[in-house]
């Protein structure tokens, strides 16, 4: 993930990570333990970053779901049914 020819690279050094020479990790789960165990600064920001992400993403849904529904809802105490009907008659009495 740190190696110099890591795509994400250009990033990583702008926030000055240092270079790692392992080469011989196997697996995903590897290079994840490898990462927190080895690198464990540059870990964390990673995950960080990628749960802002994450969280912005989420954000934009919840704008573009309450934008879809907008036009639908009324303001609160603003209604467009009819009022409810209360008649004038006396309520009646419970028998004992």
């Amino acid at each position: 993930m740190l190696h110099k020819d890591n795509p994400q690279r250009a990033y990583f050094d702008s926030v000055g990570f240092r270079y790692c020479k392992k080469e011989n990790i196997q697996s995903p789960h590897s290079l994840t333990q490898h990462m927190r165990l080895k690198h464990p600064q540059e870990w964390k920001h990673i995950e960080d970053a990628k749960k802002e992400k994450e969280r912005l993403e989420d954000r934009e849904l919840q704008l573009a779901i309450l934008a879809s529904i907008k036009p639908t809802v009324s303001p609160i105490g603003e209604t467009n049914e009819a009022p409810l009907y209360v008649s004038d008659k006396p309520p009646k009495k419970k028998r004992k």
